[in-house]
Order: structure tokens, then sequence, then C-alpha cells
């Protein structure tokens, strides 16, 4: 398994080692589920420019393309995204990204859809 730590600047490391040890989970909780304590620890995570705050952020950006209605505008903001993403230098999402543009028409389905095909 990789280090937690790995993206981490070493004084950062050396000093909070224990707190951030107790927010690994913090990035991956969906924003409206944070604790008030993991909130804060997120900011203060956030301001070091890590590859997963980074990834969060884009994960998190994702999220809008599923309220687009029309294909469209829906096709403009997963180009956009790709574009984006690919330019990020994170390579699991850069899989994520290419594996989206491989897959786009069958993406947009869903929105030409517009809700006809039962889900489960």
């Amino acid at each position: 398994m990789d280090d937690p730590h790995a993206d981490l600047p070493f004084c950062f490391i050396e000093r909070n080692t224990q707190d951030y040890d107790r927010s690994t989970c913090a990035p991956l909780v969906a924003p409206e589920n944070l604790t008030d304590r993991q909130t804060v620890k997120l900011r203060e995570l956030m301001r070091y420019k890590l590859h997963s705050m980074r990834a969060r952020l884009l994960r998190e950006d994702f999220q809008r393309f599923w309220q687009y209605s029309d294909p469209g505008w829906a096709g403009k903001f997963l180009d956009e995204w790709c574009r984006r993403t690919m330019r990020s230098r994170l390579e699991p999402m850069k899989k994520v990204a290419a594996s989206l543009r491989a897959h786009r028409p069958l993406t947009l389905n869903r929105f030409r859809a517009r809700g006809t095909i039962s889900a489960g």
C-alpha cells in the first residue's frame, strides 16, 4: 500500500504525523458527511496542495456532471473535465478521464434517455 505521507512536506509529517493519521479518511468522505474536526483537518491539508487533495477536488467537481439535463451541455462539461484531468499529472485520475473519453457516447446516453430507463 502507498505511504499516506508520501506527498506531504517533511516538516508537516514530523510535527503532525499523529494528527494526519487520524484524518487520512477525511479526503474520502463526501463533503456533506464530514464532521467538524474532519472539516478543519481537510482545510488544513488543502493548504499543502497535495496530490490527494487535487484528486478530491477533481472528483467533487465531476459530481456536477450528473446535474445536467441536456446531453449537449453534459458533453461539454465532460470534455472540459477530461481535458483538465488529463493535464493534472495525477495518473489514477488520468485513467478515469481516458475511460470516460472512451465511453463518452454511452455515458451521455443517460441524458438522452431522460429518466425513461429504470436503473434498478
